[in-house]
């Protein structure tokens, strides 16, 4: 389905390695984003980069099976992130909710993100541009919001 999404019985430490990892791999423009920034701070931006384009990856895929099992396995990330549960999934499942602690995200604003993201999916096309901006904002701003904080918990510049 997803690699971030397969079963990972590593520790934190490894699942984050695996997140940097595949964001250096397969996302060259927002590995060198998350470049910019020294030590935590570039981790917690891939982290939260991985995240959001699993999310995007999932929806473009063309099998419906592939978005709904995908997005229920984000939602149960964001789940466990949300009640401190166990981490038994991915490498996302062990490594976002650690990165949300240290960026001051919440887990129910990306919540929100993707369920806009089904609702998108499920509309299809939008009757009118107001529907498909009020749509597009209802993306970004959590994922912005996010960013924001993977930068502002350690006070760090890009180098």
């Amino acid at each position: 389905m997803h690699p971030l999404l397969d079963p990972f019985t590593g520790s934190r430490d490894a699942a984050t390695a695996a997140c940097v990892r595949y964001v250096r791999v397969n996302h060259p423009v927002g590995a060198r984003l998350a470049a910019l920034w020294r030590g935590g701070v570039g981790v917690r931006l891939a982290v939260l980069f991985a995240w959001f384009e699993t999310a995007r990856e999932l929806g473009r895929s063309e099998s419906k099976f592939v978005h709904q099992r995908g997005f229920d396995l984000l939602r149960a990330t964001l789940d466990d992130a949300l009640i401190g549960g166990p981490r038994a999934g991915g490498a996302l499942d062990r490594a976002l909710p650690h990165v949300l602690d240290e960026a001051g995200a919440s887990p129910v604003s990306l919540m929100g993100c993707l369920e806009e993201r089904e609702r998108g999916l499920a509309v299809g096309a939008f009757a009118s541009r107001t529907e498909l901006l009020a749509h597009a904002a209802r993306l970004t701003h959590p994922e912005a919001l996010a960013y924001l904080g993977g930068l502002g918990a350690t006070g760090a510049g890009p180098r």
